[in-house]
């Protein structure tokens, strides 16, 4: 999963909170060794920081995409909190360290910095001298009243007079704040691509990111008692720095998910790491080697699900972290790939121990985006041809041909037992979809981002040709075709679904009882062609007459985006869902 956020209670150090992406709030007593969710009355589960209120360790403030919400009893219950504020996308929050009562809240979308005088209950905005621009990160100095420092796109803006006025104070992307607490006036800030920069007078600004990877930094703490320790989190992992910055080293040992995006510090140099990726957080008593700690932490982001007809307990999820693999139709599962942020699955159709996985490599910038596995899932080997590009979908052929869908890369083919893997000039670099006629191999249809959004090839993809009329301007991001009534097709699109019964000339659309609204995944009971479900942006519908009506389907679902649905290949009553944030879901 995705740690976005941590909290240490100040008087309990043992005491910690993590905002996740899509999971809400989790809460351990135990130094990180256990966790449980708190969420009850947490209205928006995607959490973009924390902030504990100074003093009063069981006071919290969660920044989330759906406003601020407060807790006063350590998470037992939380209430909307943003009365004031202009914009819910909230990205940064933050309570004065040296003014009882004052928070600040930093927005997306260009409405900027707010600031609440009782303890964040209601907020008013605060943006003389700041740029319409998202504010990633605030911090005000714990030793100086009024003296807060607001990253954006675009610079450091300072602040002298609690929030009333800004002045920029350094250029650059920010993303993270800290401040020494035992040096007045001196600060730190992250800024992507550049590093961390260091101020002793909250004026003057200079690189201090000697040996540090700059790319993607999202955090920096300071040693509350020995401030000269430092740590930064970003995409390459956890750098430490003895000496007040002038130099950094790899602090990763034991880290197998290493783009960081929060850490917490506690007075005897503990630390907690949340990271992106599914073991989410991990913990560290000497700040250089980290172990695990994530038990009872289920923040898993899965992006595709994939399943063998002949084999219906073999189940395997692609996610953040790499490819799972469930042999007990997905009561537990175990990571047999890691490395790779998995967005596609293939099972071949002719053999079920052979699969293909495709996404993007972790923590790095180059690497194989496409593996293969003949064993189960027991070994894997990569295809070189098919590199550093952001695979979106698969689609294999019985006669052992493999299309690559990707994200700005276009459409590849190549063959399951060759490393060469060709471009095919499709019109669209953005492939959402592939699909092929079940009677007739050489036909295929690929469904893209842009305009037309549907083309279609008779011979194997060597010529492609638009095919969308009746479709609306909308991305196509799913194409599924009817097993037994060829030219038959379903299209789930960015405005609904469309069918046609004409090998794609004509479509029309599908979609009472489902709205004319995103539809980002559409699936075909395998035994029963007349009955679908389609995922939208309020829930998962169902369709028992081809389309003709469609009605709610299943209970509620945590706060988070349906990535992937998977229906059971036999027995024509269990879905299977993909979630983003809170791994996988079924109707059983």
């Amino acid at each position: 999963g995705t740690i976005t956020a941590l909290a240490l209670d100040p008087t309990t150090p043992t005491t910690a909170y993590a905002g996740t992406r899509g999971g809400g709030v989790y809460k351990t007593t135990d130094g990180a060794a256990t966790w449980s969710a708190v969420t009850n009355g947490l209205g928006n589960l995607t959490v973009s920081a924390l902030a504990i209120a100074p003093g009063a360790g069981g006071t919290l403030l969660a920044a989330t995409e759906g406003g601020v919400f407060r807790t006063s009893d350590g998470g037992g219950s939380w209430a909307a909190s943003s009365m004031g504020l202009s914009s819910l996308l909230v990205r940064a929050v933050a309570y004065s360290g040296s003014q009882m009562g004052t928070a600040y809240a930093g927005t997306e979308g260009g409405d900027g910095m707010f600031k609440s005088t009782d303890g964040g209950r209601t907020w008013s905005a605060i943006n003389v001298g700041l740029p319409s621009a998202t504010v990633w990160a605030v911090a005000a100095d714990p030793s100086r009243a009024n003296v807060v420092l607001a990253g954006l796109d675009g610079g450091l803006y300072r602040s002298m007079d609690g929030g009333t006025s800004w002045t920029r104070v350094q250029t650059g992307n920010v993303r993270a704040i800290a401040f020494d607490t035992t040096a007045m006036a001196t600060a730190y800030a992250g800024i992507l691509s550049l590093g961390v920069v260091k101020s002793v007078n909250g004026t003057d600004w200079m690189n201090v990111s000697t040996g540090l990877d700059t790319r993607g930094i999202s955090a920096i703490v300071v040693h509350p008692q020995t401030p000269t320790v430092l740590y930064a989190g970003t995409d390459s992992g956890v750098y430490r720095s003895g000496d007040g910055a002038i130099s950094w080293t790899a602090a990763q040992g034991g880290m197998t998910d290493r783009k960081t995006r929060s850490l917490v510090i506690d007075s005897a140099g503990r630390l907690i790491a949340g990271t992106e990726g599914g073991q989410g957080t991990y913990r560290s008593l000497d700040g250089m080697m980290w172990a695990v700690a994530n038990a009872g932490l289920a923040n898993v982001s899965v992006h595709a699900l994939a399943v063998h007809a002949s084999s219906p307990s073999n189940l395997y999820a692609g996610t953040d972290s790499g490819v799972w693999k469930s042999i007990n139709a997905g009561d537990t599962w175990g990571r047999v790939l890691q490395g790779m942020n998995i967005r596609a699955l293939a099972v071949d159709a002719m053999s079920p121990a052979s699969v293909f996985a495709g996404g993007m490599p972790t923590g790095t910038s180059s690497g194989s985006s496409l593996y293969h596995t003949e064993d189960g899932a027991r070994s894997w080997s990569s295809y070189s041809s098919v590199q550093s590009v952001n695979v979106t979908t698969l689609l294999l052929l019985p006669s052992g041909q493999v299309f690559v869908g990707t994200e700005g890369s276009g459409l590849l083919m190549g063959n399951a037992a060759s490393n060469a893997f060709a471009n095919l000039s499709i019109g669209d670099s953005y492939i959402r979809a592939l699909a092929a006629d079940p009677s007739a191999p050489m036909t295929l249809y690929a469904g893209t981002k842009n305009s037309p959004y549907l083309y279609k090839t008779v011979n194997g993809g060597s010529m492609w040709l638009r095919y969308a009329e009746g479709l609306p301007m909308a991305s196509v991001n799913a194409i599924v075709p009817h097993p037994l009534n060829r030219g038959t097709y379903y299209a789930a699109t960015g405005a609904g679904v469309y069918r046609t019964e004409m090998d794609g000339v004509a479509w029309s659309q599908r979609s009472s009882g489902l709205g004319t609204g995103d539809v980002t995944c559409l699936v075909m009971d395998p035994s029963n062609p007349s009955v679908l479900y389609a995922a939208t942006a309020t829930g998962i519908y169902r369709t028992t007459d081809s389309g003709s009506a469609w009605s709610a389907f299943g209970g509620p679902l945590p706060n988070g985006s349906v990535k992937a649905l998977l229906p059971h290949p036999t027995d024509g009553q269990t879905l299977f869902v993909a979630t983003d944030g809170n791994g996988v879901f079924s109707n059983r």
